[in-house]
């Protein structure tokens, strides 16, 4: 797979999928739901991306299923770091390995708030908080604006990549209007010099990154 995505110039590639529960009758898309296995298979898939210069981003990491909870329910209780040590030390060991990214917009976790529910993705406790701060993670944070379009609902162009911005994602896949999301974002950073330092950090990563890829070459 490293050598074909290589092949075609491709420089990052979403994948692995973390996940040993499946849920879905689509078999294909795991590893398997042996925990060990999986966890041998993740660490050789992430080593042989990276002999290629290939970058990781994990797709999908173990969820954590409330006992009450129907298993066609789409919410999930985030449990990352609560109760399942091997969930959390899959991810762990996903950083260790040097997963250079993490979309937080396939993820199954949702975050109880004082407002309700949050999904992971759309969460600044999530991302900010628990993925860096807490796990440590330092790769590259990537969402989907739908996501936050749906969380924003009707409102002006660039709205919803600020929200997404604001919330801490490096990379924003999708952007509706980008003039309108630029804009909206220099006026913001403007007025909040955490957000210029957030953005100065994420420039820094995404440099740091195409130099790994050979992009400087």
């Amino acid at each position: 797979i490293a050598r074909q995505l290589k092949l075609l110039g491709f420089h990052l590639n979403f994948g692995p999928n973390a996940d040993f529960d499946a849920f879905t009758g689509n078999y294909l898309r795991y590893f398997g739901n042996d925990k060990p296995r999986v966890a041998g298979r993740l660490v050789q898939f992430i080593k042989a991306m990276k002999a290629e210069g290939i970058h990781s981003v994990a797709k999908h990491l173990p969820r954590v299923m409330p006992d009450d909870t129907p298993v066609n329910d789409s919410t999930f209780i985030l449990g990352l770091l609560q109760s399942d040590t091997a969930r959390s030390d899959t991810f762990k060991l996903l950083i260790e390995n040097g997963i250079d990214g993490v979309l937080t917009s396939d993820l199954h976790f949702a975050i109880q708030t004082e407002t309700g529910i949050v999904s992971a993705a759309t969460s600044q406790v999530f991302i900010s908080e628990i993925l860096r701060k807490k796990i440590n993670f330092g790769g590259l944070v990537f969402t989907d604006a739908k996501k936050f379009q749906k969380k924003a609902g009707r409102v002006r162009s660039g709205e919803a990549e600020l929200l997404a911005f604001e919330t801490g994602n490096d990379v924003l896949i999708g952007p509706v209007n980008i003039n309108a999301a630029i804009r909206k974002i220099s006026k913001r950073i403007k007025k909040n010099k955490l957000l210029e330092q957030q953005l100065t950090t994420t420039v820094k990563k995404i440099l740091a990154a195409k130099f790994d890829a050979g992009l400087h070459h």
